[in-house]
């Protein structure tokens, strides 16, 4: 699952998310949620397509990653995520809660 909290200026608002390589390629379902409550935090289950798993590679020896891309308004945001064939969480903590690809974190 991944959790996602929003700024109140999103709040009530449809948040859009799917898994894509760096092509862009969809690697899994488009999921779609509301976070209606101030510092709550909503789930997705992105599932990998079962045909489309074994061709994720690393690349030079780094581990495999997706990028997790989502859309609020027209607005297009996007984080890249470690895929992993083991069970477990991964937490990204940002200084805010949704990136432009242009933007660098702290």
């Amino acid at each position: 699952p991944i959790r996602i909290q929003v700024g109140e200026a999103l709040l009530g608002k449809s948040v859009s998310c799917q898994l894509v390589t760096e092509k862009r390629i969809p690697m899994s379902t488009r999921e779609t949620i509301t976070i209606s409550k101030k510092g709550h935090f909503e789930e997705l289950k992105l599932e990998i397509f079962a045909n489309k798993a074994s061709r994720i590679k690393g690349i030079k020896g780094e581990p495999p990653y997706l990028n997790l891309a989502c859309e609020v308004d027209g607005q297009k945001w996007q984080t890249r995520i470690l895929v992993s064939k083991q069970t477990g969480y991964i937490f990204i903590q940002t200084d805010q809660p949704i990136y432009n690809p242009t933007q660098k974190g702290r």
